[in-house]
């Protein structure tokens, strides 16, 4: 990866702003984000190695998947991009091509409320309004 790509990635994950976590009936718990330009991103677990994989999704994308309709899996799949970022627990970023991105690795349940502390307790409802208001701000 050139430095360049590294810088653009860094930045656009630095200043990507958190809203409420996914939490699905004991399901795994997954993280919403938005960047600087309004993107909704996804963050999901591996789960072998720790580390968190972060890629762009459409609000469509995460309504569908908060209704059951998609598994993370198929989220991934249809996510509206070619790559995946692999963020390390040195905050690496690292670029993955999702074709060959081996979709069993993510973590479905390992970590579940309440056993991961300051999580945000949010009902679906809670978590669509808060959506909402991030993509209008």
């Amino acid at each position: 990866m050139t430095t360049q790509v590294a810088l653009q990635t860094q930045q656009i994950f630095s200043k990507i702003d958190r809203v409420p976590d996914l939490l699905a009936d004991e399901g795994a718990i997954l993280s919403l984000y938005t960047d600087e330009d309004q993107v909704l991103h996804l963050q999901c677990r591996l789960r072998k190695s720790g580390y968190l994989v972060l890629f762009p999704v459409t609000f469509r994308l995460v309504n569908r998947y908060l209704s059951g309709d998609y598994t993370l899996c198929e989220v991934v799949e249809r996510a509206p991009c070619r790559q995946l970022l692999l963020v390390t627990r040195g905050h690496n970023l690292l670029e993955l091509e999702k074709e060959t991105f081996d979709l069993e690795q993510l973590s479905f349940s390992d970590q579940r409320y309440p056993g991961i502390q300051f999580c945000k307790i949010a009902t679906v409802d809670e978590i669509r309004r808060s959506l909402h208001a991030c993509m209008r701000g």
